[in-house]
């Protein structure tokens, strides 16, 4: 759909230009979730940029 027009090209951001996961929970689910959950999820997303050789934030 990119090629004919129909979609604007994503433009790809720096790791470091997302925003923090931590915060991003804190607004999007402030009573669902507590610290420890936060800090296994964060674990997770590292390992897994870790595996596919992208950099950590």
């Amino acid at each position: 759909m990119n090629i004919v027009g129909y979609l604007m090209p994503v433009e790809e951001k720096e790791v470091n230009e997302l925003p923090d996961f931590r915060e991003y929970v804190k607004r999007k689910y402030p009573r669902e979730l507590d610290d420890d959950l936060v800090t296994i999820i964060e674990d997770l997303i590292e390992r897994r940029r870790g595996r596919n050789g992208k950099p950590t934030a």
